[in-house]
């Protein structure tokens, strides 16, 4: 699209979602109306190496230090909380939002042990530490204990606030629909397993799966609702993953327009229910694709489930594999030896944007800036 038209930011009666990825992680931005805008999970811009919401904002014209009023952190997978320490630290009047999950003695205990050693497989504890020192610097500026902090449960409201739009006053609400009483149990069970027992010899722990406590966002303003879905999976139990969701007497009412879709596609986070009782017809549903190793996200499968499920389907980029460079018969033996195959895979940095007047309706536009793509095109080329 026009390079001049991507920055030029929303007018106060617009509504707009992005999605940024992959280059490393995902990261949504929110403008939930009257300058007001949110910020979920973080995502590196392999340009800049700086975090892609901060340098989107800064492209905008936008200064977050006042207009950022929400700075989530879904959960604690690398891919999703690298680079929220500056983000916050830049976001000054933001308030932070974190998983119930991580506020357990448990898991304060494992950053406080391990938030600065390079004795675990995550840097997702560092970033938390990181993100902890900035709240409790804030903390004793204002005196308050848990001053900014918000501590995301299943049916809770998180931020609120009135919104004049073209003469009518609505109001901007940002709902948490996850983690579950007892996903967050479970979690402070696994979290304590990593704790270091008394004169034993500190060891690298594996942080396990974050994705069981992940934060579902539910955003609304007028007769706009957007669906964010984290990485929650599904775990086909009824007291946690997506079916507690949908089947909670206490989430917000209506379908969402739009839907960020969880887990990269994955069909181990995918509910059937999700689509027929949380979702419009043809909900325009984002995705950022997930490389590492042999893992691929998502699956050829998954493209064509999703796109059985709507018409409105895009990805943050393509992927494609590159062909095996050419290399001496001594790599190669040592490649047969260990690993026995390379697949190389390499995905390019992209952005979905959606934009609408708030009021009155109006329909969503959409934007593929960079390497976005429609998701039935993400495995071509």
């Amino acid at each position: 699209m026009n390079g001049n038209k991507v920055y030029f930011p929303p007018n106060d009666d617009e509504f707009e979602i992005s999605l940024f990825g992959p280059g490393y992680g995902e990261s949504v931005v929110i403008h939930i109306g009257g300058n007001n805008w949110v910020l979920v999970d973080s995502a590196i811009d392999p340009t800049t190496r700086k975090p892609a919401a901060l340098t989107y904002l800064q492209k905008l014209g936008i200064d977050p230090s006042n207009a950022v009023k929400l700075v989530v952190a879904t959960h604690w997978h690398d891919d999703h909380i690298r680079g929220l320490g500056e983000v916050l630290s830049v976001c000054k009047s933001a308030q932070f939002c974190c998983s119930g999950a991580l506020r357990a003695s448990e898991f304060l205990t494992l950053v406080g042990l391990y938030g600065t050693r390079l004795m675990i497989e995550s840097s997702g504890i560092k970033e938390f530490h990181t993100i902890l020192r900035i709240m409790e610097s804030r903390r004793k500026k204002i005196g308050r204990p848990l001053s900014g902090i918000k501590l995301a449960i299943a049916d809770r409201t998180l931020w609120r606030q009135s919104v004049s739009v073209s003469g009518q006053t609505l109001i901007a609400e940002i709902h948490s629909l996850s983690p579950s009483d007892a996903s967050i149990l479970k979690a402070q069970k696994d979290i304590g397993s990593l704790l270091p027992v008394e004169k034993e010899t500190k060891r690298r722990v594996s942080p396990g799966n974050p994705n069981h406590v992940a934060v579902v966002l539910w955003v609304s303003i007028g007769d706009i609702s957007v669906l964010l879905g984290s990485d929650l999976q599904e775990t086909k139990q009824v007291d946690t993953g997506w079916s507690v969701i949908v089947n909670s007497p206490n989430r917000p009412p209506g379908r969402a327009s739009a839907y960020k879709i969880p887990h990269h596609g994955s069909g181990n986070a995918h509910n059937n229910q999700v689509w027929t009782d949380m979702l419009q017809v043809n909900p325009y549903s984002l995705l950022t694709p997930f490389v590492t190793g042999k893992s691929v996200l998502p699956k050829k499968e998954d493209v064509k489930r999703i796109c059985r499920m709507t018409k409105n389907a895009f990805a943050t980029a393509s992927i494609k594999k590159r062909k095996s460079p050419k290399r001496s018969k001594t790599v190669e033996k040592m490649i047969r030896e260990t690993v026995r195959k390379i697949n190389e895979v390499f995905t390019s940095e992209g952005q979905i944007r959606l934009r609408r007047r708030i009021y009155p309706k109006d329909n969503f536009e959409v934007d593929l800036i960079g390497g976005a793509v429609p998701l039935e095109n993400i495995h071509l080329g």
